[in-house]
Formats: C-alpha cells, structure tokens, sequence
C-alpha cells in the first residue's frame, strides 16, 4: 500500500510536464556517489529536443535519517566528455523527499523531487550535452543512487578538477518538450556564469 501511495504521488506530480531525459530507478542498484558539500557530483544528459525543465528527480541512499537540509542544483556545459569550468545555470533547492520503502547496503533509498519556480526554468538546446550536479548542504552524507557503466564524474574542489566514476546516476527531468522559444543569454545570465567555487 505504501509503494502504490508513493507511485499515485509522483504520477500525480509529473502529470502535467512532458518527460524530457528518464534515467529513474528501476528497483536496482549498484553503487552511490557521494555529493555532500563541499563535493559536487555531476552526469550527463542529452535531449533529443529543445525543452524547457521545470522538474528535476533524483535518486539517493541515506545512511542516516535524512536532515531536510538545502541541495544546489547546477547544470554545465560540457568540456570534451566532462563537466565544463563554468556553469550554465544553478538553484539552491529544498526538494520534497519520499523513502521508497527500499534499501540498498542498509541504507533508505530516497526519491527527491524539485519542481521549479518559472523563473528558475532550463532551457535546453536539443542534441547538446550538458551536466547535471548536485551537492548537498548537509553535514550527513549522502550518496547519489546510481548504476554501474556510465560518466559520472565529482569535484571536490569546486568544479574546477574531475574525477571519473563508472557509474550511471539515477535521475529523470520533466518539462516542456519541443519548447522553441530558446533565447540567447542576456548580459546578465553571462554575468552570472561564474565558477562554482567563485
């Protein structure tokens, strides 16, 4: 009864938005990355259209009981096959948790589910890698659920040095697909994409 509340949630919260990227949890897992601050863990994505995100999920393990703490959330752009030095976009977040009734190596599985202001929506470019990051403000850590045989990469510098993982993160993006009122970047967005760390 639990694991069908749980579904009747997230079906009723993506019911509305058109699903642009599904890397989502299937019931398994094989490892997790820490992206507890001052760590920030990034994987790729790539839309087969333009699209407009709107809702961010992720997948994480909890060794211990989640603190409902803030998580920045932040996309690059891509550096040949990596997170790039700089960023395209970033929003501090305080995502809706809900245990999945799951456990992996004894720790709670926990789906986070963002949905953003209007103001804070992505907007995609169709067939361009990007990066999405996360790092928690928590003191606890926190591993992002993932599978094994993908990119994954994490900083613990601030963006600025890489290192490569053989995982695959658990993540789904929800918006507007086919969205074609992409915009060039204003004065101000330019202004903004700073290094992480700066």
């Amino acid at each position: 009864m639990r694991k069908l509340t749980i579904l009747l949630i997230l079906l009723v919260a993506m019911s509305y938005a058109d699903v642009l990227f599904d890397h989502s949890y299937d019931g398994t897992i094989d490892d997790g990355c820490s992206y507890t601050h001052p760590i920030i863990t990034a994987d790729d994505f790539t839309l087969s259209n333009p699209g407009r995100i709107e809702v961010i999920e992720w997948w994480a393990l909890y060794p211990h009981a989640p603190t409902g703490d803030d998580y920045v959330v932040i996309i690059y752009d891509d550096n040949n096959g990596k997170p790039g030095l700089f960023y395209d976009w970033s929003v501090t977040v305080s995502p809706t948790l809900t245990d999945t009734g799951d456990d992996c190596f004894g720790q709670d599985i926990y789906h986070h589910l963002v949905t953003l202001d209007p103001a804070d929506y992505f907007l995609a470019e169709g067939g361009t890698m990007y990066w999405l990051a996360l790092s928690s403000l928590a003191s606890n850590t926190i591993y992002w659920a993932a599978w094994d045989g993908g990119n994954l990469h994490h900083s613990t510098d601030g963006g600025h040095y890489w290192q490569i993982h053989n995982l695959d993160a658990m993540f789904r993006l929800s918006g507007t697909d086919n969205y074609s009122s992409i915009e060039e970047a204003t004065w101000g967005q330019l202004k903004a994409a700073h290094s992480f760390a700066d």
